[in-house]
Parts: structure tokens; sequence; C-alpha cells
């Protein structure tokens, strides 16, 4: 971990911070570490005897740690026959207690689930309109078909969405990466394939009208109703919101701004966050 922080920070130029965010650890430590190879070289990097090794005083193996991540943004507790619709603190202790046989607090479930960067969601309402047979169509013909063409006309696929972001009831609008703007058709020659939700402005008249008239440079494609998990950038927009929630407050909407477009800039230097977010089972498909 020590030789990848390094690299992180000499290859991919990274900030400190951003190397401690992307590996999980404190600030201090990066620091530490840093202190160590700038006046040992590689020698500094090696594991010390001496010390509590990292994680040791924690109840969970970091391999249990990332097992049970993978489980809770991959699979519902009734997929698990565990008798609750979603992952709360009560469910995470008794999933934990299955998979290894460990009678956590739910204090200490709360903490991990804490340090994970882990915040209670709202759970959408929208889930019992969903259309199961329009969504396996999308998965089983529209979108390989979507796949084959832009291989065949050189495109580039790119996945739109929206999402507000408040901290204290201070709302603003912000914007996944990719979207219907004109800074996405400068930035390549080949055409762009845009995948968006069924968001009323997306088929609103001036929309239409605009992709109409740049129909050699993008073309929009809309995922089947009430189907945002199907979309990579929904876990993008969770990702985002749990970094807002989760760093320290800001006082206005100018510096909420501030916040979200930081972490936009950092994930652009960190493409295996990216990758990250087609890992999830309802999007596995995209990649």
């Amino acid at each position: 971990m020590r030789r990848l922080a390094m690299n992180l920070r000499e290859q991919r130029e990274l900030t400190w911070q951003e190397v401690a965010d992307v590996l999980g650890v404190h600030l201090s430590t990066v620091l530490a570490w840093s202190k160590r190879y700038s006046e040992q070289g590689s020698e500094g990097l090696k594991s010390r005897t001496r010390g509590r090794r990292q994680a040791s005083g924690r109840t969970l193996t970091l391999a249990q740690e990332w097992q049970l991540r993978s489980i809770l943004v991959g699979q519902t507790p009734n997929q698990l026959q565990l008798d609750f619709a979603l992952w709360n603190r009560r469910a995470v202790m008794q999933l934990i207690k299955h998979l290894y046989g460990v009678e956590m607090p739910i204090r200490t479930v709360g903490q991990y689930l804490q340090r994970w960067g882990y915040t209670p969601q709202r759970p959408t309402r929208q889930a019992l309109e969903q259309n199961p047979e329009a969504i396996e169509h999308w998965l089983e013909e529209t979108y390989p078909a979507i796949v084959a063409r832009a291989k065949a006309e050189n495109a580039t696929i790119y996945w739109g969405d929206e999402t507000a972001v408040a901290e204290d009831g201070h709302w603003i609008r912000g914007y996944a990466p990719a979207g219907v703007t004109p800074v996405l058709v400068a930035d390549s020659d080949r055409k762009i394939f845009l995948i968006l939700d069924n968001l009323r402005v997306h088929h609103a008249r001036l929309v239409r009208e605009w992709l109409e008239g740049h129909k050699e440079e993008i073309e929009a494609f809309y995922l089947p109703p009430y189907s945002p998990e199907c979309n990579p950038d929904e876990y993008l927009n969770r990702d985002l919101k749990t970094r807002l929630r989760t760093s320290d407050r800001a006082r206005n909407k100018s510096e909420l701004l501030e916040k979200a477009e930081a972490f936009m800039s950092w994930l652009a230097k960190t493409p295996e966050r990216v990758v990250a977010y087609f890992q999830h089972a309802s999007v596995r498909y995209a990649t």
C-alpha cells in the first residue's frame, strides 16, 4: 500500500489528501510514508516489525470488510434470506453473524459503516413502477444494439444523469460528467451516443430540436422508465453525496458548489474510482 501511495502521488499527480482518500487511510498516515520515502527511499516503505499492524484492533479483517462492502452494494437483505427490506445497522449486524460468527454490537456496526462512507439513504418509491420486461429488453436487445452501432460507427458511449446535492437545506443542481453540452462534442471527433433516463426535460422540444440539428455529432438513447439502477451515473451520484455529507460542512451554496466541483476534479484524475461504478451488479452489463 505504501508503494501504491507513492505511485499515485508521482504518476497520477494526486494530492496527499486524494491519495489518502483513494487508499482509505488518514492523511497523517500517507504524510508519514512520504517522509520515510524521502529520507530512506524504497527502504523506508518496507513494513516495520514493531508497533501494531494496520487494522489489527478491528473486529473484522480487511478481507472481510471488502467482502461486506461488496455485498451491501450488490445485494439486498432478502436475497440473503434476512428479514429486512434494506441494509440498516441491524441487518448488517445479522449478516456479520451469519458470515463470520461474530456477534458485533450495533454501535460498532455503525462505526464500520461510517468508516466506509455509508450513510442512510432514502429508498426509491419508483421501484414498484418498473416494467421488468422493458428492463430485460434493454439488457438483452437495446443496449447490445447500441454497442454494436457504436463500434460500427466509431462512436463513443456516454452516460448522462442529473443530481441535486444538499447540506442543511441548501440545494443546488449538479450534473454528472456526461451531458448534452457543446464541450463533449468539442472534446472528440467521434460521434457521441448519449444514454439518458426518461426525465421529462430530456424529451423537451428544445432538446429534440437541438439533437436533430446535431444528429451527425450526437444521438440520444433512453433507459427504461423507473430504472435508475441501470445507469452507472447513479453510483457516481451516490458517491458524490456521500463525500459531501462526510466532509466539512459548507456554509453556503457557493462553498457547496466548490466541494462538488472539487470532487469531480478529483474523480477525473482517479479512473479506478470510475471503473468501480461499473462493478455494481446492476450495471456490469455496460462493461
